[in-house]
């Protein structure tokens, strides 16, 4: 009995062994991969930056090394990202002398504009972020919202007319309700839409769509509005 309680008490010694072992070669090897001496690095080079400028992500890189001049590159990518809403996700490593950064930049499905003038990009799942070149926003649409919940009907609605209809979206400028619920659309050519209550019901979405296919007025410069806020009982207006 005396001698299984030894052969257990050194197989639980060597165990524990192995894995303190195993943690401080971990730990060594991420010392090594993931902390840089900013003194060797001769240059930082970022990849996909558009809407971020490239400088502000070099500038940020190197303003965060401690007394050391040392850069912990998983806490830059941590703290970057929280500090730069435009990106969706970062990969930052090391390669010789370089600083290799990936950027992977949010989306807009609509744009909105601030009461001072700059420009609100609002991704697929609702993430709001600023928008540094107007290009960006030139094929999709601007949306104008009171409360959060208009703003994610309004987000809905776009995302089920770009899946059954991307070529109408591109061609609508601005979504918004109006003071009676209805969703109003204007175009690019100044024709407005009045779609009519909001409605998440893709088959109802699809037809009107369709009807709206048939109805010419991107030619036809004697139309100003489309009223379709009675379509449910076979009526559509058009003046």
């Amino acid at each position: 009995m005396l001698l299984h309680t030894n052969g257990l008490r050194n197989i639980i010694i060597k165990v524990c062994f192995l894995i303190a072992l195993f943690v401080l070669i971990s730990y060594s090897i991420y010392r090594q991969v993931f902390t840089v001496n900013i003194n060797n690095i001769k240059k930082i080079d970022v990849i996909g930056a558009y809407n971020v400028k490239q400088y502000k992500i070099e500038n940020l890189i190197l303003q965060l090394h401690n007394n050391n001049h040392k850069i912990n590159l998983i806490k830059t990518k941590h703290y970057i990202l929280n500090l730069i809403p435009e990106l969706k996700n970062i990969k930052i490593y090391r390669y010789d002398d370089t600083i290799i950064v990936n950027l992977y930049e949010r989306v807009p499905e609509v744009y909105t504009i601030c009461n001072n003038g700059g420009l609100l990009g609002i991704d697929q799942r609702g993430y709001v972020f600023p928008i540094n070149i107007k290009s960006i926003v030139v094929n999709i649409p601007k949306i104008s919202y009171k409360y959060l919940q208009e703003r994610n009907k309004l987000l809905t609605f776009v995302k089920h007319i770009k899946l059954l209809s991307s070529s109408f979206l591109k061609n609508v400028y601005e979504i918004k309700f109006n003071n009676i619920d209805e969703i109003v659309i204007k175009m690019k050519n100044n024709i407005i839409i009045i779609w009519g209550a909001y409605q998440s019901n893709k088959n109802l979405i699809e037809s009107k769509l369709q009807r709206l296919k048939m109805i010419d007025f991107y030619s036809n410069s004697n139309i100003h509005c489309v009223d379709m806020s009675y379509y449910c009982y076979g009526k559509i207006i058009v003046r």
